[in-house]
């Protein structure tokens, strides 16, 4: 096929670790394209024509793939229930479980109580991006930076854990840097997401920080 004469090539330079953190990283690529000015999905290729064969919604809401007749018959051979029939393949509802935000932040205030409590956030682990956050307004801390470096520490030890064998599931990872502890844990219910909290290291309870942070993972899931 002739390529279109307005073709852009976008790049994801980071690993994909599971289905969802593709889903996620394909659904953000196609979310930016479409916002691109003079989107026409006809106009890029005749052969797209004017659906496509997966349909894909807006980023938080699960994908409608469709699922080959076929398949469908076979599944329903077993069953006695009748197969069906007409042009439209049966669409199959992929869901994965999506934390409220909101919900999440009222589970995040309790932990800046905690003395020497700089700031905390719910990330998403496969873009690096907060989903809900909670800081101190008299020491400021950027979040935002903090949360893409942990996402990024997160992958790399989880790699280094299918290296050495590991089959269990990375729970928690501390670190500490100059005046700064850093707390990351992952959520068991959304895979992709983790808690970080980021502690004043000569003014916490690091056993105390951990207690509280097991807590919101808790009231999370």
């Amino acid at each position: 096929m002739a390529w279109p004469a307005r073709l852009h090539v976008h790049v994801l330079n980071e690993s994909m670790t599971g289905a969802s953190s593709v889903w996620n990283a394909m659904l953000g690529m196609w979310n930016r394209v479409k916002s691109e000015p003079g989107w026409d999905p006809k106009a890029v290729s005749p052969m797209l024509g004017s659906d496509f064969p997966i349909k894909v919604n807006e980023i938080g809401e699960a994908p409608t793939i469709p699922i080959p007749r076929a398949a469908v018959a076979a599944a329903l051979a077993g069953t006695g229930a009748p197969a069906a029939h007409g042009d439209t393949p049966p669409l199959m509802r992929v869901s994965r479980p999506v934390l409220d935000p909101s919900r999440a932040r009222e589970a995040l205030a309790p932990m800046l109580t905690l003395d020497g409590m700089l700031g905390c956030a719910v990330v998403d682990g496969s873009t690096g991006l907060v989903v809900a956050r909670e800081l101190r307004e008299d020491q400021p801390v950027d979040i935002e930076l903090a949360a893409a470096a942990c996402a990024q520490v997160l992958r790399t030890h989880r790699q280094a854990a299918r290296n050495m064998g590991l089959s269990e599931a990375l729970e928690e990872i501390i670190t500490t840097a100059g005046p700064r502890h850093q707390i990351m844990r992952v959520l068991p219910r959304h895979a992709d997401l983790f808690l970080v909290a980021l502690l004043d290291k000569h003014r916490t309870n690091l056993a105390l920080a951990r207690f509280q942070l097991i807590e919101v993972e808790r009231s999370l899931s």
